[in-house]
Order: C-alpha cells, then structure tokens, then sequence
C-alpha cells in the first residue's frame, strides 16, 4: 500500500519554507506539516482553495504519517466533513455501494 503524501505547490514553495524555524529561518512554525496544516485551516475558515499547480521538489512531499504524528489527522478529519458535508466520508467502507 502506497504511503500517502501531501504536495506543496511550486509557485507557494518559497513562502512554506520562510513559514519554517529552520536551516537560518526565522519562521513562526516548526514544520512544514505545521505550515500546510495552519494554511489548510486559514482557507477552509475563508472558503478559499487553490489548486496545485506544478508540484514542487523542495520541501519535499511531506508523509501523512508526520501529521498523524503531530495530532493533525484529526483537523484533516474535520475538514474533509466540513468540505463534503457528509460525517461517512471517514467510513473505511464505501456506504452508498451497500445501497
């Protein structure tokens, strides 16, 4: 099974990477998970999505694993229920197949 991994846009790169406290950044986060997270929040708070464009090599794709680490699965939990409206979105198993 493929690890799941969260892409940063090419033409935002610059500023995630000047979000973050470290290598000489002077950043308010830790993380780029930190960054992505706060931003994801920031946009659902103002209906705002922008769609990635050209995937950038720098940060890195960052693991799905590093956010459920840090606490976050659960605001990406709410914010795929706040987007879609519907609470079995999280369902493992795809409820409308059971009909």
């Amino acid at each position: 099974m493929a690890i799941h991994r969260i892409r940063i846009s090419k033409d935002k790169s610059e500023l995630v990477q000047s979000l973050v406290d470290f290598n000489g950044g002077v950043g308010p986060f830790q993380t780029y998970a930190d960054v992505v997270t706060f931003a994801a929040t920031l946009g659902a708070k103002y209906n705002k999505r922008i769609p990635l464009n050209i995937i950038s090599k720098e940060p890195a794709p960052i693991s799905l694993e590093i956010f459920v680490s840090r606490g976050y699965d659960t605001v990406i939990k709410l914010l795929a229920i706040a987007e879609t409206n519907d609470p079995n979105i999280l369902s493992l198993h795809d409820l409308q197949a059971w009909g």
